[in-house]
């Protein structure tokens, strides 16, 4: 992002599949999320799924970790 090879457009969740509470201060969260944005000016618009670990710090949520899958979700799958 730093370098200007990619700009992004957007991204907003489409749709959260799961939201659960692990333990009083970690959160996991599986989502898919609507990405529009370009690549060294490749135009993409992806509809990838993404599972994020929160992590409460000094009472301030972080992300702990997150990992992104391909950018072609079936959101029929999650029915």
């Amino acid at each position: 992002m730093i370098t200007g090879d990619i700009v992004q457009e957007k991204a907003e969740i489409t749709k959260i599949h799961r939201f659960e509470f692990l333990s009083e201060n970690i959160v996991m969260c599986i989502f898919t999320l609507g990405s529009k944005f370009s690549y060294k000016g490749t135009p993409n618009d992806d509809l990838p799924t993404v599972t994020s670990i929160f992590k409460k710090v000094n009472n301030v949520w972080k992300i702990h970790w997150m990992q992104r899958s391909t950018g072609n979700s079936d959101l029929s799958l999650w029915d």
